[in-house]
């Protein structure tokens, strides 16, 4: 397994670099990030490979793909880069939460080596009313009502670019809308 991962600066990207240099079959794992990564935790692991890019800018995502991702022949994408604060608002954030996703899926469509791409999605994605049921499902509806706060309509937005594409594509995608993690790990 040979993995690309955004999103590397975060808890959960820092978690999932860790797992992924525990499993035996990953023979790369290549981590993109606008910040410095600290890499300190996980040793002198060459499977371990840093590229610093702005996901927001086509060209780094073009050069992403038609370097390091081609060169190390990454085959699997992990991808969850979101803005850092959810109360901050305007055309960048838009730009990290939805664009950089879908720069990402477009150039996906045509590359030689990368065969899946799992999005990190979140369940803030559904509406939540006093008449719609509290355990929600698959078919729940989506929160898409213009009041929503910009980081709830931007991850409606990004999770449907990436469905859209769901069957169509000659990569294998799927679409995790993870429950949020509020407590620190025991």
């Amino acid at each position: 397994m040979r993995v690309l991962l955004t999103g590397a600066t975060t808890p959960l990207g820092l978690e999932l670099i860790e797992r992924l240099l525990a499993c035996e079959t990953t023979e790369a794992v290549l981590t993109v990030a606008l910040d410095e990564v600290d890499t300190s935790r996980f040793g002198r692991d060459s499977r371990l490979h840093v590229e610093h890019a702005d996901l927001t800018r086509e060209r780094d995502v073009r050069t992403l793909m038609k370097g390091p991702v081609k060169d190390l022949k990454i085959d699997s994408i992990v991808h969850g880069p979101l803005h850092r604060s959810a109360r901050d608002g305007g055309r960048n954030v838009h730009a990290m939460n939805v664009e950089s996703t879908r720069s990402l899926l477009m150039r996906l469509q045509s590359h030689s080596t990368v065969r899946r791409f799992v999005y990190r999605s979140f369940s803030e994605v559904y509406k939540l009313e006093d008449h719609l049921p509290t355990l929600i499902g698959e078919n729940h509806p989506l929160e898409f009502s213009r009041n929503a706060p910009q980081r709830v309509r931007d991850r409606v937005e990004s999770d449907l670019s990436v469905c859209a594409l769901q069957g169509m594509s000659p990569c294998s995608i799927a679409v995790l809308r993870c429950a949020e993690v509020l407590a620190p790990k025991s």
